[in-house]
């Protein structure tokens, strides 16, 4: 799996989707603020779909909410320091595996 760093190059991550639970929400992985945290839990299972935490557009995780009944996905604090956009695509960033793996770790 690859994900940015914070020089915003590619890099191996060897955390997969499927080692971060998606059972509940990521409480305290990004500052107590739950808007956020619920859009991490959204993102998370959009990877987990995709079996990697590979490039996603605006239009592919608004789609994928909508099995969610959620109509209006929003990043809230996400996009640009954990969730950055080059090109076009959106990437998940190493710091933003690292905060989802660290509140809700699955060892699988």
């Amino acid at each position: 799996m690859y994900v940015l760093d914070t020089d915003q190059k590619i890099r191996a991550c060897p955390v997969k989707p499927k080692h971060v639970k998606t059972d509940k929400y990521h409480i305290g992985a990004f500052g107590d603020h739950f808007p956020t945290e619920t859009s991490a839990f959204f993102l998370v299972k959009l990877a987990q779909k995709k079996r990697g935490w590979k490039p996603f557009t605006l239009n592919e995780i608004e789609q994928f909410c909508l099995k969610f009944n959620n109509n209006e996905f929003k990043f809230n604090r996400l996009l640009g320091k954990w969730i950055v956009e080059q090109n076009g695509k959106l990437y998940f960033t190493l710091e933003f595996v690292a905060r989802v793996w660290e509140s809700s770790p699955n060892i699988v």
